[in-house]
């Protein structure tokens, strides 16, 4: 299942439906660096498809996250704590 999630002028926080899907991608101008905050036992597949200067970071409420470069993928996977990178960006 695929969700899309605009990030652009805060933070955002999946919902349960948005954090059950296998495949997220982030859209929208970003005017800040962002977090996309992830469940503490979340994985997935994300594209990073923002535009802007900033970045965008999983991570979850806790934890250290992190950084998917724009137009690239990574799956990505939350250890309870943190989330971790299972592959480099593609």
């Amino acid at each position: 299942s695929n969700a899309s999630v605009a990030v652009t002028a805060a933070d955002v926080t999946l919902s349960a439906a948005q954090a059950s899907c296998r495949y997220l991608t982030t859209t929208g101008i970003l005017t800040g660096n962002r977090n996309v905050i992830v469940p503490n036992n979340w994985e997935g597949i994300v594209y990073c498809n923002n535009t802007g200067a900033f970045t965008t970071t999983f991570k979850t409420s806790g934890g250290a996250g992190i950084v998917v470069a724009q137009t690239k993928r990574a799956v990505l996977y939350a250890d309870g704590t943190n989330v971790v990178r299972v592959t480099a960006d593609a």
